[in-house]
């Protein structure tokens, strides 16, 4: 049935050809139209296929970027994990470093305590000799004086 619509369309068209063009172009151009149809179709299935071929590549384009995706996720999670137990690391050395940092200033401290101390029992024990001396230097002109003081009539 579609092979004779089409034979029918072709005589109609073939009519109206002839009328306005005469029979020889008519048939001129019938001949050229019959000449690229086959051209057309082939056309078309070139598209199609050039259509298809690209829904192709792009679905696997799209497979592939899915896959370098998961594949980045993957490494960015990788590269988070190292740096979080690398900054845990960081942080047990710093309040390792800050707890010496603690008792080194302790030390310190007490040790500045005890030579303040020692010190101070140094300053008490030179005064005390100082005074004592003191003493006795002014007990020795006393009693001098005491001496001079009775042997003068």
């Amino acid at each position: 049935m579609p092979g004779d619509v089409s034979a029918l369309l072709e005589k109609q068209v073939f009519e109206i050809l002839k009328q306005t063009f005469g029979p020889e172009n008519a048939l001129l151009l019938m001949e050229y139209w019959a000449q690229r149809m086959p051209l057309d179709v082939a056309r078309r299935r070139d598209v199609e296929e050039v259509r298809l071929e690209i829904e192709k590549v792009r679905a696997e384009l799209t497979a592939q970027i899915e896959q370098v995706r998961a594949e980045l996720i993957a490494q960015i999670e990788q590269v988070r994990a190292e740096l979080t137990a690398q900054i845990e690391q960081v942080r047990a050395e710093v309040e390792k470093v800050r707890a010496d940092l603690t008792r080194e200033i302790e030390k310190v401290r007490v040790e500045g305590q005890v030579e303040r101390e020692r010190l101070r029992a140094d300053l008490l024990k030179w005064s005390f000799v100082f005074w004592a001396t003191q003493m006795l230097a002014i007990g020795g002109v006393l009693f001098s004086l005491v001496q001079l003081m009775r042997s003068l009539p």
